[in-house]
């Protein structure tokens, strides 16, 4: 997993064991000379100052009270800034411009997810207003159309492609129909439906079609990554993973 950019201004003293609770294999301390030099990063920690005006996850570490809604944690706390930043970063990957369509939404913050919180940032929060059952029929049927040439091209590629390839094309199906609150049975039925077209035309061709009863592993692979991402979205006793 990429680790998260986690910027500070330069400066700053940081408190002694924020690199224990911030491990570096997960996040990496970036100082900056200047708030706006923030932009590239995942998130921005604020001691006790000024909150910038940035379009960036930004996580206040002080004892006064805030009356906005930035996320904030108390100095004695500390323990709990993994969870918040990632949280943080969660939430504000889901507060994407609503004029676009809920596709490009789910598109947008699915690739979003995946470069950078793998199964982390779809594990605190999803919108249900957009759920495959909250679309319209129109917007369904365009996202189950995109979901199954997504498979398609998973099945096709599945003996050939890297492993490296092979699962990112995966964890993107798994990240849309999560996302969307697709169920098992409904990857099922997508699975289904692309045999039976490879049938029909292997059988056009003059070819028997049991080297599709292969693709079983491909069915299997898909659901497990959809399987682990909807296992990770319950939150154990106590929020960890």
């Amino acid at each position: 997993m990429v680790p998260l950019h986690i910027g500070y201004l330069a400066g700053t003293t940081l408190p002694q064991n924020l690199e224990r609770i911030l491990p570096p294999d997960r996040y990496v301390l970036t100082p900056v000379e200047h708030f706006d030099e923030g932009t590239n990063l995942d998130c921005l920690l604020v001691f006790d100052g000024k909150i910038p005006d940035l379009e960036i996850p930004i996580v206040v570490i002080g004892e006064e009270q805030l009356e906005c809604k930035t996320a904030q944690v108390h100095p004695q706390d500390l323990e709990k800034l993994p969870s918040t930043i990632d949280a943080t970063i969660a939430s504000f990957l889901d507060q994407i411009d609503r004029d676009q369509t809920i596709i490009d939404q789910q598109h947008r913050l699915s690739e979003k997810l995946k470069e950078r919180l793998g199964y982390l940032g779809v594990y605190y929060k999803r919108n249900a207003d957009q759920f495959l059952r909250a679309m319209s029929p129109e917007e369904r049927s365009a996202y189950l159309a995109k979901l199954a040439e997504t498979y398609k091209m998973i099945a096709l590629e599945y003996f050939k492609e890297s492993p490296d390839r092979l699962n990112q094309k995966i964890d993107e199906f798994a990240s849309m129909a999560f996302l969307a609150d697709v169920s098992v049975s409904q990857v099922l039925e997508i699975h289904i439906n692309l045999m039976d077209q490879l049938s029909k035309q292997l059988r056009i061709q003059g070819h028997k079609d049991e080297i599709l009863l292969d693709y079983r592993i491909t069915l299997i692979d898909v659901i497990a990554h959809l399987c682990e991402m909807y296992r990770r979205s319950i939150l154990p006793k106590g929020g960890n993973l």
